[in-house]
């Protein structure tokens, strides 16, 4: 599947402020974030951005494009993310273990915006849900790929395809709403967890290294 281009009509940008739209971008995530896409207002984002309510219009047409901005942007970045992964290897086993390894490194490092990637899509609408539940398709659909090829050379066995991938990435998604940086286990060792869990899920049984 391609990935599309994106919806343009709402999103505005000027050259001549390059770092105004990035600061308006961060404030949303971390309200988007800390109170919820639909408890947060222009005002509340303008206010945390120290600039007026106006000059968020200015760059995006309303809140909603705002929101469409940052899953986008995040979810392309994973998509990225999982390309590069599969372009390694061939192989099904190790291709599973790194993409559980990557996808648990890319939620704790970018807590914030992968949080609001994750749990707001209700917040758009007819506009804009249908290319993020695309990119988001995308991304299942690799899962369920390794997966399928995993079992046709006998190396995974799992009950249902479908259910096995939404169940791996919901518990590798997880880990966005209680990692902390500094905690007892360093991330690698959490992301190695993940990936020996999810491979033990799927019944494989990769040799030593």
């Amino acid at each position: 599947m391609n990935v599309s281009t994106s919806p343009k009509r709402f999103i505005r940008r000027e050259v001549h402020h390059p770092q105004t739209p990035e600061l308006i971008y961060q404030a949303a995530v971390t309200l988007f974030r800390e109170r919820g896409y639909h408890a947060t207002s222009i005002r509340d984002i303008a206010m945390a951005a120290n600039i007026q309510p106006a000059t968020i219009y200015h760059y995006y047409g309303n809140k909603e494009a705002l929101l469409y901005t940052i899953m986008e942007r995040t979810l392309l970045d994973l998509l990225k993310l999982q390309a590069g992964v599969l372009g390694r290897t061939g192989d099904p086993v190790a291709q599973l273990r790194e993409l559980m390894r990557a996808h648990v490194r890319f939620h704790c490092e970018r807590a914030l915006e992968a949080f609001v990637a994750d749990y707001e899509l209700r917040g758009l609408g007819e506009e804009f849900s249908p290319q993020i539940r695309a990119y988001r398709d995308q991304y299942q659909a690799a899962f369920r790929a390794i997966l399928e090829a995993g079992v046709q050379q006998g190396v995974f066995s799992v009950p249902d395809i479908h259910v096995t991938t939404n169940t791996l990435l919901v518990m590798a998604s997880g880990a966005v709403t209680w990692y902390h940086a500094g905690g007892r286990l360093s991330l690698e060792e959490i992301a190695d967890i993940h990936a020996t869990l999810a491979l033990k899920a799927v019944s494989a049984f990769p040799p030593p290294a």
